[in-house]
């Protein structure tokens, strides 16, 4: 296993995302790429903080990159029922961007997933937001959508 993966210094780099100055970076990808390509080394016990502070500051996050791509993880993380009900959480009651975060989320875990349900009920869910009041989430539903059915 990776020395970055150990213990203590996991817990850390997890402490600085939950953090307020980290929320209010303009530039905090770099952080959050760490596991971009990394979450094979992480361990479920790894995985389950990583998933619940990603899912928590995404609202939270300024730098949209961020945000992007921690959707992205938290579909990766588990690719089951855990990361759809994690995307369909910041449905409720999100902001615009949020709202529109989410639907990429979406898209992507229907991309990955390898679970035939969790696809169809992303793409159920996909299909209600394009009708949603929001010209930014229509779009983004209506484009992930058209994604998944060529």
């Amino acid at each position: 296993m990776v020395l970055f993966f150990r213990l203590p210094l996991f817990e850390q780099v997890l402490s600085v995302i939950q953090g307020t100055e980290f929320h209010r970076l303009s530039d905090s990808v770099g952080i959050i790429k760490l596991f971009e390509y990394n979450l094979g080394l992480l361990t479920d016990a790894q995985k389950q903080p990583l998933f619940t502070t990603l899912s928590e500051s995404i609202p939270e996050l300024l730098d949209s990159i961020s945000a992007f791509l921690a959707v992205e993880l938290i579909a990766e993380i588990w690719r089951d029922n855990r990361s759809l009900e994690a995307l369909l959480h910041l449905t409720r009651g999100a902001s615009e961007n949020t709202l529109a975060l989410a639907v990429h989320g979406l898209d992507w875990l229907a991309k990955k997933t390898e679970q035939a349900d969790i696809r169809t009920r992303c793409l159920d869910e996909l299909w209600r937001l394009s009708k949603h009041p929001s010209s930014l989430v229509q779009t983004e539903a209506i484009t992930a959508l058209n994604r998944r059915m060529a």
